[in-house]
């Protein structure tokens, strides 16, 4: 092989190294991987989940001492975790702007060990449903994902319109318990609250795991290498 051959393999190799180093430098782009749903094998609770209202308007689904339990199913037929939210508004209404026209919901959540999920989780995503509900008169005003229990804590990126959001972070292997909190806009009219029990706004939410890319996998050890 002559000296120039070799530099040409040699200048190959580098730019491809260097190339998925530069893919690999973002976290917005870091761990992207394909949409998996939940697996079916451990059912989640379907609620409906509800506010408890008045002083605070917060949807609670699962706790840190029983948190909710499921598994990541890597098929792409797999469907999402469907979730009924009903967001109570009794002595609280609407507002048109402030905390008079949010709502939060927390969730503690646990992918055990059994999950069909061999990469780590790498992202989480969810939907609302605008024809359900009043899913078209809300969308998401932020979120946070906290490892528990002490981790790191990632913050979630929200759709142009409003009505996804999703948080990235590193793979997380198998089993492992986070807390999402993520706050909901009202985007409607002002309403005074009517009489106690009637002030019920019910919403539906999809929420699906990812899992890396075998390419992205890869990429990834090449520029280990």
């Amino acid at each position: 092989m002559t000296l120039a051959c070799f530099r040409s393999y040699r200048l190959a190799a580098a730019s491809l190294v260097t190339a998925s180093i530069f893919l690999l430098g973002g976290s917005s782009v870091a761990f992207a991987g394909n949409l998996v749903g939940v697996g079916s094998d451990l059912l989640p609770p379907s609620g409906p989940f509800v506010g408890s209202g008045l002083d605070e308007d917060m949807v609670m689904i699962g706790t840190l001492e029983n948190p909710i339990h499921i598994t990541v199913d890597e098929s792409p037929t797999a469907p999402p975790w469907d979730k009924d939210i009903i967001l109570n508004r009794d002595g609280i209404g609407w507002g048109s702007g402030g905390p008079t026209n949010m709502a939060t919901i927390m969730e503690v959540i646990t992918i055990d060990p059994s999950s069909t999920s061999t990469h780590g989780m790498t992202d989480w995503h969810e939907d609302i449903d605008p024809t359900s509900g009043y899913g078209s008169l809300l969308k998401w005003a932020g979120g946070i994902v906290e490892i528990l229990p002490g981790g790191p804590a990632f913050p979630g990126t929200v759709s142009t319109d409003g009505k996804s959001i999703w948080f990235e972070f590193p793979p997380l292997p198998t089993p492992v318990t986070f807390k999402i909190t993520k706050t909901l806009m009202w985007l409607g009219d002002t309403i005074t609250p009517g009489p106690n029990g009637q002030n019920d706004y019910p919403l539906r939410i999809s929420e699906r795991p990812s899992v890396p890319e075998p390419s992205t996998i890869v990429l990834a050890g090449m520029a280990l290498l």
